[in-house]
C-alpha cells in the first residue's frame, strides 16, 4: 500500500460455524498465505489485513470464534460487543453435520444476537471433495459431498446474502470470500446512505410543505388586516365628509 492510499474504512468480519471446519486455516490462508495442517481448537482470535477495493482502502479485521457448545455464552457476548459488519457462516463441504448445523444452530444464534448483520454462507475444504485419503473424515461422513447448487439453495433458505466456496490451500479462493464480504458491506453502506437521503428528502419536503402552509396563512392574515384597514379608512373618510351637525338651541330651562 502506497503512502497516498490511506485506510479510510474498517470492516469487522466474524467467522462462525462448527469446530474443525477450517475457519482458522481459512484466516491463515488469507492473511499469511500459509496452510495449517494440524487442528488446534480456537476460543477467540483476531487477524487483520489491508485490502484495496476501488477507491477505498480497508482495514479488514477478521474474528475467529470457537465453534464448541461450551463457548456459546462467550460467543453471545462477542456478537453484541464486537459490532460485526458481516458474518461468514462456515461449514465443511465434506461434513454433513456441519452443513446441517448452519441451519439448526448457527443461523438461529446469529439471528438472536445480531439480526441486522449480513450473513454469507461459506463452504470450506473444497479440496477434500475428491480426496482419496479419508482418514480425516469419520465413517459417518465419508459419502457426503456437498455441491455448489446445494450450498446456494441453503443460503437462499437462510436468507443469506450469498453462497461462496473456498479451500484454505488456495489463497485466491479465500481472498474471493473476503472480497465478497467487502462487497456486501459496501452494498449495505449504499443502502444506508440511500435510506438517509430518502429520509432527509422526506423531512425537507415536509418542511417545505409546512412553510407553504405558513406562508399561505400569513398572506391570508395580511389580506385580512389590509381589508380591515381599508374598511377603517373608508369609515374615517365618510366621517370627515359628513356635514357638521347643527348645535341644538338652548332650552329655556338651560338659559335660566
Amino acid at each position: 500500500m502506497s503512502k497516498n492510499n490511506k485506510i479510510n474504512k474498517v470492516i469487522k468480519i466474524g467467522l462462525v460455524g462448527d469446530g474443525a471446519v477450517g475457519k482458522t486455516t481459512f484466516l491463515l490462508s488469507y492473511t499469511a498465505q500459509s496452510f495449517l495442517t494440524e487442528y488446534t481448537p480456537t476460543i477467540f482470535d483476531n487477524f487483520c489485513q489491508i485490502e484495496s477495493v476501488g477507491n477505498d482502502v480497508f482495514n479488514v479485521s477478521l474474528w475467529d470464534t470457537a465453534g464448541q457448545d461450551e463457548y456459546s455464552t462467550y460467543r453471545a457476548g462477542c456478537y453484541s460487543n464486537c459490532s460485526f459488519d458481516v458474518f461468514l457462516l462456515c461449514f465443511s463441504v465434506v461434513q454433513r453435520s456441519s452443513f446441517k448445523n448452519i441451519k439448526n444452530k448457527w443461523i438461529l444464534e446469529l439471528k438472536k444476537n445480531a439480526p441486522s448483520v449480513p450473513v454469507i454462507v461459506v463452504g470450506t475444504q473444497t479440496d477434500l471433495r475428491n480426496e482419496k485419503d479419508k482418514e480425516h473424515i469419520s465413517k459417518k461422513e465419508v459419502c457426503f459431498r456437498l455441491n455448489n447448487t446445494q450450498g446456494e439453495k441453503m443460503a437462499k433458505e437462510l436468507k443469506a446474502k450469498r453462497y461462496v466456496e473456498c479451500s484454505s490451500k488456495s489463497y485466491e479462493t479465500t481472498h474471493d470470500v473476503v472480497l465478497a464480504a467487502i462487497d456486501d458491506y459496501l452494498d449495505k453502506e449504499k443502502e444506508m446512505v440511500a435510506k438517509i437521503k430518502k429520509q432527509y428528502k422526506k423531512e425537507i419536503e415536509e418542511e417545505e410543505k409546512m412553510m407553504k402552509i405558513m406562508k399561505k396563512e400569513l398572506e391570508k392574515q395580511r389580506a385580512q388586516e389590509e381589508k380591515e384597514k381599508k374598511e377603517a379608512d373608508k369609515k374615517e373618510e365618510k366621517k370627515d365628509a359628513a356635514p357638521p351637525k347643527e348645535e341644538k338651541k338652548e332650552t329655556k330651562e338651560q338659559q335660566q
